[in-house]
């Protein structure tokens, strides 16, 4: 993928890609600490598995985040992890499967990401 602009085109974000089962309870860092959300993709018709994670503060504020694929030859094993306030790395992770693109750094977020990061934060008040 050679830039966000191409990504962003390529796929929409939308409330419909966070999936109803996202559901435990999760609160925020306290303090200085942060916090570093991550999910991971498969796409079965291309071999491909999507990563992401991004790192934020108390606040929710965007610190950093990356995502990426890797080609599989095989799944041994999906679990899912019910949880709440993951809707951004989900959806990216997602991307990043579809997309087959290598790893890339994110400082900031897409606009598109916006509504996700709001969704994100409101899970977790």
């Amino acid at each position: 993928m050679s830039s966000s602009l191409e990504l962003k085109k390529n796929y929409s974000f939308t409330s419909s890609m966070i999936h109803p089962s996202l559901l435990s309870d999760w609160s925020p860092p306290m303090g200085a600490q942060i916090n570093m959300n991550c999910d991971a993709s498969v796409t079965v018709a291309t071999n491909s598995a999507g990563y992401c994670y991004v790192i934020k503060d108390t606040r929710e504020d965007w610190i950093t985040g990356c995502s990426g694929s890797i080609h599989i030859d095989s799944v041994v094993e999906v679990c899912l992890v019910q949880r709440t306030a993951n809707v951004v790395a989900d959806a990216m992770a997602k991307v990043a499967a579809i997309e087959s693109y290598n790893h890339v750094e994110w400082l900031q977020p897409w606009a598109d990401l916006n509504p996700l990061l709001m969704q994100d934060s409101s899970l977790s008040s």
